[in-house]
């Protein structure tokens, strides 16, 4: 083998692996963590990661299926529905989920869906493939937050799906797609941190919170804890979560 083939075979030994390392539960341990920082400081750098959006949703299948909150989720939206009305890209789209090594059956064509369109957008205007990019990494990071919480499907089909079409006039031709993907994206992370233990889900948040400022700590946190979650208003937790979700996004998908 010559060593341009040796460097190939290299290349792709670590797509493959980056692809595969693109799962929400390979980066938290599932270890019980300490209250205070500085005695876990040591055990929470693993979080220290950043992976593949596009990887991270298309893995997350894997897990969503098997949770019984995401299948409600998609079967309350009607979100296979809203799929199957691009029934072109739908049946074209295999190819996208060819690099990803398993089958899946009853949520196959959301996976065929995402990669479709993210191979679509690669070779469109930068534009365009950064509104599909920016609605898919917005759903997944959402998705992470409110599955490591707990929230129960229907609080999250009532307060987080999308369900018109966002407005891009420019480019009214992504406009379906951008939210389906996102909404695709959001059950995909949603699945995936549905799907951690109690103790990778108090990691999912211990790592967003000491990435958090100090001024956005103390307005959530003003006595110093989080009190009780229940007295938290409605307008509060969605602010909440989405503060989580932009950290989670800004430091660990790309």
């Amino acid at each position: 083998m010559g060593l341009f083939d040796a460097a190939k075979q290299e290349l792709e030994r670590k797509h493959r692996q980056a692809v595969l390392d693109a799962q929400l539960k390979f980066h938290y341990p599932d270890a019980p963590f300490y209250e205070s920082a500085e005695r876990d400081a040591h055990r929470l750098e693993i979080a220290g990661y950043v992976a593949s959006g596009f990887d991270m949703v298309m893995n997350g299948f894997q897990t969503a299926e098997r949770v019984h909150d995401t299948i409600e989720l998609i079967r309350s939206t009607k979100l296979m529905a809203e799929v199957a009305e691009e029934t072109e890209a739908v049946s074209t789209a295999v190819k996208g989920a060819e690099r990803f090594m398993f089958a899946l059956e009853a949520l196959g064509p959301l996976v065929s869906y995402v990669g479709f369109w993210m191979d679509l957008a690669g070779a469109w205007a930068e534009a365009k493939a950064r509104i599909l990019k920016d609605n898919l990494l917005r759903g997944l990071s959402y998705g992470v937050v409110l599955g490591a919480n707990d929230a129960g499907a229907s609080y999250v089909r009532n307060n987080f799906w999308q369900w018109g079409k966002l407005s891009y006039p420019a480019y009214r031709e992504v406009e379906e797609a951008a939210k389906n993907l996102h909404n695709i994206a959001l059950c995909s992370g949603y699945g995936q941190a549905k799907a951690l233990t109690k103790n990778q889900k108090g990691r999912v948040f211990a790592d967003i919170l000491r990435r958090m400022s100090d001024a956005t700590r103390s307005f959530y946190f003003p006595s110093g804890d989080m009190g009780d979650w229940k007295d938290w208003g409605l307008s509060l937790k969605k602010s909440y979560y989405g503060e989580c979700a932009a950290i989670f996004r800004r430091e660990h998908l790309s």
